[in-house]
């Protein structure tokens, strides 16, 4: 198994609870993991993912931080702009326009992006809870990003250390192998986020529709699996793993 697939394996309780696929509520959504299968202890024991929107104008379209409370338990804190989700409760509510499929796109895109800051937060982790190592890791972050990391005694609201923001007009799909990762952290994100945002196993659900319906397109595509363009401009393997299983698929093998 290779690193990638160990990581989806390893956090698959985290990644099952990210509202990829279902509409954020006003309040936003706060995943526990306590009581959760499937999480290494440490995620279960010292960490919090809250998800919140914001309708106030911003320069990012997304922000990822952390605070860490009195008790020690650390809340990773995602921060996404209202409209993407209300353009994506729209087009569950039957408003098909081009303009809000665009939007749905740039949302599932958005939130595989968050969802590798979360994977790299985790990793970056010591598993053994001391004072120092616990040091260690803000450390990093701060190293990185060279700017503080706010705790709950020095906020008393969501201006909290940004940890990452996602600028307005870049596309979610746009970055470098050292985007994500902290200090020597080996895991490929180049590798992960495709298989976040568009996975072998979606290809194949995909492919399926195309053989059944007789043809492809890629309004399709993009209706179906939210992938847009600039998608695969950035990942062309991707471009050429769909080929080979329509190739497949339609030779007959």
């Amino acid at each position: 198994m290779g690193e990638v697939n160990f990581t989806l394996w390893a956090l698959k309780g985290i990644l099952e609870k990210m509202p990829f696929d279902n509409v954020l509520s006003s309040t936003g959504v706060t995943l526990n993991f306590s009581a959760t299968d499937d999480v290494p202890h440490y995620v279960k024991k010292w960490f919090v993912v809250k998800i919140i929107q914001t309708a106030a104008k911003t320069d990012y379209e997304a922000c990822c931080c952390i605070r860490e409370s009195a008790n020690g338990l650390i809340t990773i804190i995602v921060i996404m702009k209202k409209e993407y989700d209300d353009y994506f409760r729209a087009w569950a509510n039957g408003s098909k326009d081009e303009k809000t499929l665009a939007m749905c796109c740039i949302r599932r895109a958005l939130y595989c992006h968050e969802a590798c800051h979360i994977i790299a937060i985790l990793r970056a982790f010591p598993h053994e809870n001391t004072a120092f190592v616990r040091d260690k890791f803000f450390r990093k972050l701060r190293k990185k990003f060279d700017r503080d990391v706010m705790t709950a005694e020095e906020t008393k609201s969501v201006h909290l250390g940004s940890i990452s923001e996602e600028i307005l007009g870049v596309s979610p799909s746009e970055f470098d192998e050292g985007h994500f990762g902290y200090g020597n952290d080996g895991l490929k994100y180049r590798r992960l986020y495709p298989e976040l945002l568009f996975s072998y196993d979606k290809m194949v659900v995909f492919a399926k529709h195309c053989a059944q319906m007789r043809q492809f397109s890629w309004d399709a595509l993009r209706e179906m699996m939210f992938v847009s363009g600039d998608f695969f401009y950035n990942f062309p393997s991707r471009l050429t793993t769909l080929k080979t299983i329509f190739k497949e698929m339609f030779s007959g093998k």
